[in-house]
């Protein structure tokens, strides 16, 4: 029972307790229960009411309970089994986003994401100063794990993310290609397999995993 069901829970005691005592005091005198005694119910014209410091160790209690507005754990926090640490909907992640986990369906990169695109995952571990955005963030595509990007903000919502490349998508490494016999950036592929195809000028380079 959650300690706000407590808290009600006693409280209904008391007003039950006081009814009763009160019927007793009237049975005692031969006559009918004081029909004042309804205004003190809960709802009532004058219910009863308790301060904080007049239920024993309510303060005490209370002060060792999270805030549900915010609370700073001093010590480890564990989640139960079959509990859940759910992913928020964040259209935009141009401005500050605290460190936690986030998703949309219609994501731009002029609110900061890495692609025009639609669904995608935000992974993000904020710097504790909510006057700035710095954070690490890694987002990737909801259906392609091709599609994995990384980023310090560096106090830039909208700065450059990095394609993350591994195992399965370095081999399709490709960026854009200048013709032969020109200085300037190759047509570059990067795989485990030997050469083939390709143009005079590209560059293959072949590696073992």
């Amino acid at each position: 029972m959650s300690l706000v069901s407590q808290i009600s829970a006693l409280a209904t005691r008391i007003a039950t307790e006081i009814k009763a005592v009160r019927d007793e005091i009237a049975g005692i005198g031969g006559g009918a229960p004081d029909p004042h005694a309804a205004t003190h119910a809960a709802g009532g014209s004058d219910a009863v009411t308790l301060a904080q410091s007049q239920v024993t160790n309510l303060t005490s209690d209370l002060a060792a309970k999270a805030n549900l507005s915010g609370a700073t754990f001093t010590g480890t926090v564990f989640q139960n089994a079959g509990a859940e640490t759910r992913a928020i909907n964040r259209p935009n992640i141009a401005s500050r986003v605290e460190s936690g986990f986030y998703e949309h369906d219609t994501t731009t990169t002029a609110e900061g994401w890495p692609l025009n695109a639609s669904w995608y995952h935000l992974i993000s571990s904020t710097h504790s100063n909510t006057a700035n955005y710095f954070a690490m963030q890694f987002a990737s595509d909801f259906f392609d794990s091709n599609q994995l990007f990384y980023r310090s903000t560096n106090n830039n919502g909208t700065g450059t993310w990095y394609r993350v490349y591994h195992a399965n998508n370095i081999h399709s490494t490709i960026v854009s290609p200048t013709p032969a016999g020109s200085a300037g950036v190759r047509k570059t592929t990067i795989s485990t397999s030997n050469p083939s195809g390709g143009a005079d000028g590209d560059v293959w380079l072949k590696y073992t995993p």
